[in-house]
């Protein structure tokens, strides 16, 4: 990936990556089938999120957020963490207000 732009916490971002994962039956597989594997290549994935974490590896993304209330403790749902050598592009829809 090129240049990341400094994202902060709270940000809206779109992340394009690349997807890992295995043949789609578990099991031994023979050279032949894996040769589909290696051909088809990663799945690309775009993903849109609350940015709740970022380091040198990782970007933690949140989908819903259940704000802090008298009865409720912050809480967060639809969490990938996504692998930055796996990030081909990562646009800031919208900075956070927050400092």
């Amino acid at each position: 990936m090129k240049k990341e732009a400094e994202v902060r916490v709270m940000d809206i971002v779109l992340v394009e990556w690349i997807d890992a994962h295995g043949p789609p039956e578990v099991g031994w597989q023979t050279p032949e089938q894996l040769n589909g594997l290696i051909a088809e290549g990663g799945h690309k994935v775009k993903s849109v999120g609350f940015v709740l974490q970022a380091d040198d590896d990782f970007i933690t993304l949140i989908g819903c957020i259940i704000e802090e209330t008298e009865k409720f403790n912050p809480s967060y749902d639809r969490i990938v963490r996504i692998p930055k050598a796996c990030i081909k592009k990562l646009i800031i829809l919208r900075r956070t207000k927050h400092a």
